[in-house]
């Protein structure tokens, strides 16, 4: 689990995907990494150093985050005989930002001059959370 601000660009390191091998003292075994899910396709994994870095501007707003937590799946993959495979799962907790401008519903109000007193409700909805 890793905690990250959202709005960071394209090519940030968020943090290397490292896996183990038993039975790397009974054979010359090298590690291989890559993505097995990425809803969003946001990130990208190196395949030899498991460094992951985002490919996209991260957005908490996403459909693909669910209570701010956005989850992908990399395997890392031997080369012994046979070839034995592990999955790990990144969960990041996305940190809102003020990124969304706040929008007035409606847009647009009408009213008659009258004598009478006249109100008209709007409303100001801001997709961020809190303070933002």
């Amino acid at each position: 689990l890793i905690r990250q601000e959202v709005g960071i660009l394209p090519g940030a390191v968020l943090t290397s995907f490292t896996a183990q091998d038993p039975d790397r003292y009974m054979q010359q075994t090298t590690l291989r990494y890559s993505k097995l899910s990425d809803p969003a396709n946001w990130l990208k994994i190196d395949p030899i150093n498991g460094q992951i870095t985002t490919t996209s501007i991260l957005d908490r707003e996403s459909p693909h985050v669910k209570n701010n937590m956005y989850n992908a799946t990399f395997l890392a993959i031997d080369n012994g005989i046979p070839l034995m495979s592990g999955t790990g799962t990144l969960q990041i907790y996305l940190l809102d930002i003020n990124d969304n401008t706040p929008r007035v519903d409606p847009q647009e109000a009408t009213t008659c001059e009258t004598v009478q007193p006249n109100a008209t409700n709007i409303t100001a909805i801001d997709d961020d959370i809190g303070s933002n």
